[in-house]
């Protein structure tokens, strides 16, 4: 994404589009490092010790980070529709998540603040990417985002001591497609979404469509079931 990224920006924008100041790098260098390397960090952890379906449940509460951050530090109202639509966004993406299965008997302590971490991680890079849009282009942040994340990932993660044969053909288009569409296109609007929006705290309620998109995909691509479930067990 990030070898993409910047072959775009390049073409698009010039070089010189890349003298951005010093807070606006620290912007992208925290976008990178938490929003993106920690939060995957934490979510595969998560998901490991957790299982997916609670993962991504715990992972959907990001919102409400994202609203507590919004008023510390662009001290946004939050009022009682806020806290309604706000509740009744988390209570949705959960019970997608889980098809109305949630069980918490033997859980992961650990698990559960790997799952935790990840949604406060998710929920930053609504903070961090509207501070350094305000002064850069979208382009230009979501390639430095994805250096700084790149660069983070390879140390910690060490992919190609891990892989048989990195250079598989079969991998190569597949991460080349996964780097273009859910990422490089996918950000580059996500960062252009949020200059349009003056309430920061409304990004990931919106970005929590990806859960209903992915729902109906696997519906009619992978024949998932989905279909309304009777979480009350009769008498």
């Amino acid at each position: 994404a990030f070898l993409l990224l910047f072959a775009i920006t390049l073409m698009k924008e010039g070089a010189a589009s890349f003298r951005i100041g010093r807070s606006t790098l620290i912007s992208c260098a925290l976008l990178g490092f938490v929003s993106m390397s920690l939060n995957n960090l934490c979510y595969t952890n998560a998901v490991n010790r957790l299982g997916m379906s609670l993962a991504a449940a715990i992972l959907y509460m990001a919102p409400i980070f994202t609203s507590i951050q919004s008023k510390l530090f662009f001290h946004e109202k939050v009022g009682r529709n806020k806290l309604i639509a706000l509740a009744f966004n988390v209570i949705g993406c959960v019970l997608a998540a889980t098809g109305g299965r949630l069980s918490l008997e033997g859980v992961s302590v650990i698990g559960l603040l790997f799952g935790i971490g990840a949604a406060f991680a998710y929920s930053t890079q609504n903070i961090f990417g509207r501070l350094a849009t305000d002064e850069a282009s979208p382009f230009v942040v979501a390639t430095y985002n994805f250096f700084f994340a790149a660069a983070f990932t390879l140390v910690v993660a060490r992919p190609f001591s891990t892989i048989d044969d990195p250079f598989d053909p079969q991998l190569l288009i597949w991460g080349l497609l996964f780097g273009l569409i859910p990422t490089t296109i996918a950000y580059l609007l996500y960062f252009a979404g949020i200059q349009g929006l003056t309430e920061t705290s409304k990004v990931p309620v919106f970005c929590s469509l990806e859960l209903v998109v992915a729902t109906v995909l696997g519906a009619v691509l992978f024949s998932e079931n989905l279909c309304i479930r009777h979480t009350i067990s009769p008498p």
